[in-house]
């Protein structure tokens, strides 16, 4: 268990899968647009492949999207806004999917999954 930033209480383990979750998706969303857009930039200079780069450098761009619009996702469940983060999550799932490749989707799909087990587990405490 860690300690939030944002408060005194510590962060329970379900949260903390949460968030291992959502970074894991955002450091491939990172890393996937740079390689993305490095490539799509590389054809568009050397062979020019216009069809080919485009959708790389649209699908990088993408990525850094995804990257930059989730960190919210992360101060949310450090405050321990589960309810909000569910809400937010979900159509940054979905976005990644088809915009930000599979992988990166099924990650924030892994987080999502894991917000209602926290659920279930203020449900037994209360």
């Amino acid at each position: 268990m860690s300690t939030s930033p944002y408060s005194q209480q510590s962060i329970p383990p379900k949260a903390e899968g949460v968030r291992e979750f959502t970074r894991l998706a955002r450091i491939i969303a990172i890393l996937r647009g740079i390689i993305a857009l490095i490539a799509g930039l590389f054809l568009i200079i050397r062979s020019k492949q216009l069809d080919l780069s485009v959708f790389l450098v649209v699908t990088g761009a993408m990525d850094f999207f995804i990257h930059f619009n989730t960190a919210e996702i992360l101060s949310l469940v450090d405050k321990g806004e589960y309810e909000k983060a569910k809400e937010k999550i979900l159509p940054w799932t979905f976005f990644s999917i088809v915009f930000g490749g599979v992988i990166v989707g099924f990650f924030f799909l892994l987080a999502y999954t894991k917000f209602d087990e926290i659920a279930g587990q203020r449900c037994e405490k209360n």
